[in-house]
């Protein structure tokens, strides 16, 4: 029976909604139902899921669905603030109990808020059109660089090896600051303001001194002996890109636009 006929049909069997959560490549699964679901071979764990409706806009603009999930959750430790920017898309899917093979796809959107309040963790969720309606300039007027280091406007390779670091680390009892004298042999503050991945995650690098990278939240399960990789930052400033990256060509920032007043009296005074 498809879903339009189940949906008016005199009797019908009871519903349930799947979660597919997706954190980066990372898939979580789960049911709004009281028991455990198995759909098309792919598992779904009961979970205290609740959601606001979605009302259908028939000019196609934005919807939200906020969803809420224990705060103890996987899900929810994973989104716990960090400096963790991979992208969280959620998309829901309702089934009849006997009909495992027709589904209806009710809601597909992307995280724009996170909350952690009172035990529970709230996610608002925004379908695509939220990036067609958003007003992006391709460039700003500004003094800094509008690249981000490594894309594809900067052209530096993130695997050349001038700038990934691959390294074994001591990781101090807060977890916060990883040492090797690997990192050692680059100048002090080469990594400030860049990042090291370990086990598919990654954390901003606040500060390198010496052999220590100073990250701003530790890495879940790292030890001493363990590897991660690292790269440089970037603070924009076109002397960095000169002679730190050697990139000057491919720099797109306006250092020497007129200052306000205002600004020119700060730095002066500063």
């Amino acid at each position: 029976m498809t879903i339009a006929a189940s949906e008016t049909a005199i009797q019908s069997s009871d519903i349930f909604e799947v979660y597919d959560f997706t954190h980066g490549t990372d898939h979580y699964y789960y049911t709004s139902d009281f028991e455990d679901k198995i759909v098309d071979g792919t598992s779904y764990p009961s979970e205290a899921i609740e959601r606001t409706g979605f009302p259908f806009a028939s000019d196609n603009s934005t919807r939200t669905c906020t969803i809420t999930i224990p705060n103890t959750n996987a899900l929810a430790v994973l989104l716990r603030p960090t400096s963790e920017q991979r992208p969280l898309k959620v998309s829901i899917q309702r089934f009849f109990t006997d009909d495992l093979v027709n589904a209806e796809s009710l809601f597909t959107g992307y995280a724009t808020g996170i909350n952690f309040q009172g035990g529970i963790c709230t996610i608002e969720f925004k379908t695509i059109m939220l990036e067609i309606e958003r007003m992006i300039s391709r460039v700003r007027m500004q003094s800094l660089c509008n690249n981000q280091l490594f894309d594809s406007t900067c052209a530096l390779l993130a695997t050349d090896p001038a700038y990934q670091t691959s390294a074994a680390v001591t990781v101090s009892v807060s977890g916060k600051v990883l040492s090797s004298a690997t990192f050692g042999t680059k100048t002090t503050d080469f990594f400030t303001g860049g990042k090291v991945l370990f086990n598919g995650t990654y954390r901003y690098i606040s500060l390198h001194f010496g052999n220590d990278l100073t990250i701003q939240n530790a890495f879940d399960g790292l030890v001493d002996g363990n590897s991660v990789i690292a790269w440089p930052g970037c603070d924009k400033l076109p002397a960095t890109c000169i002679s730190k990256f050697n990139n000057l060509l491919n720099y797109v920032g306006m250092p020497y636009i007129p200052l306000k007043d205002s600004e020119k009296v700060a730095l002066t005074n500063g």
